[in-house]
């Protein structure tokens, strides 16, 4: 399930390297509210997956509420949310089944590996191959508190809060159990850190997979495009915590938040890269 705006070069690379994947599948393209529509449904019929709009009425992009449409218009048992910059790895939809079927009750969290965006860089990303992605990407993002878990190695992990959107997958009554995306999320950021929480309240256990990586394309942003990102997961941070008071007692949703807070304001202006997860290089306005 792969939810998109636009950046439609980014997501050819990505539907060409979910056909390296053998075995059945359903691909579901939602598309949220893109002024390029008409060349995300056309990619959608060439690669044969299902197409979903987005029609709600908000301004902004509305990932969560995406992810929920493209899971009700799944029919498959494992689901896979994969992003629209996130590149699948040769063997990666084989793997998450694999982790499910012997792992009753887990979500998984692919380990995310960054890579910098060019169009030479998508032209060899279509081909997936696990050796040649990972000498072009730069760095994994990665918690030193995870617990990495390997197909034939499981390590249920609590820590939640490490939980990434990027490429992730529940068994299909798990997710519906866990409550789906919350649509109040808008914007970027902090979703994911609130599935992963709920996750964890839910006693389902989290494996991050080390051994089934995914590859985030690394896109350039604006000062301002940046300091809009920051603004909305500033709002997001606390609107999590606002649902969830006991969060705020942890050491780091406090950093987060004051790390936000900082790059909001006038911090930003001496920044060359991106400080989030995933983050490219900051261009001149």
């Amino acid at each position: 399930m792969i939810p998109a705006f636009e950046r439609i070069a980014s997501l050819k690379a990505v539907l060409q390297s979910s056909l390296h994947s053998a075995g059945d599948m359903e691909i579901i393209l939602v598309d949220d509210k893109s002024p390029q529509a008409s060349s995300i449904r056309k990619l959608a019929k060439d690669y044969g997956a299902a197409y979903v709009r987005n029609k709600s009425n908000e301004v902004e992009r509305q990932p969560a509420l995406c992810r929920n449409l493209g899971f009700e218009a799944s029919t498959g048992e494992v689901i896979v949310f994969n992003d629209a910059d996130t590149i699948l790895a040769t063997y990666a939809l084989e793997a998450h089944v694999r982790y499910h079927a012997q792992n009753p009750n887990t979500a998984v969290s692919s380990q995310v590996w960054s890579i910098a965006y060019s169009e030479a860089a998508l032209e060899a990303l279509q081909e997936s191959e696990v050796n040649k992605l990972r000498a072009l990407a730069h760095s994994a993002i990665h918690d030193t508190n995870i617990s990495w878990s390997e197909i034939d190695r499981p390590r249920p992990s609590n820590n939640w809060w490490a939980f990434l959107s990027a490429q992730c997958s529940f068994n299909r009554g798990d997710f519906e159990k866990v409550g789906r995306w919350d649509e109040k999320y808008s914007g970027w950021g902090v979703e994911d850190n609130d599935i992963g929480y709920r996750i964890y309240r839910t006693g389902i256990g989290i494996l991050y997979a080390s051994d089934t990586p995914c590859f985030h394309i690394d896109h350039p942003m604006t000062r301002e495009e940046y300091a809009q990102k920051c603004r909305t997961a500033l709002r997001n941070l606390k609107y999590m915590c606002k649902k969830y008071p006991e969060i705020q007692r942890e050491e780091r949703v406090t950093q987060r938040m004051k790390e936000l807070e900082t790059l909001s304001e006038n911090e930003l202006k001496s920044m060359t890269r991106q400080g989030t997860a995933g983050g490219g290089p900051i261009t001149p306005d």
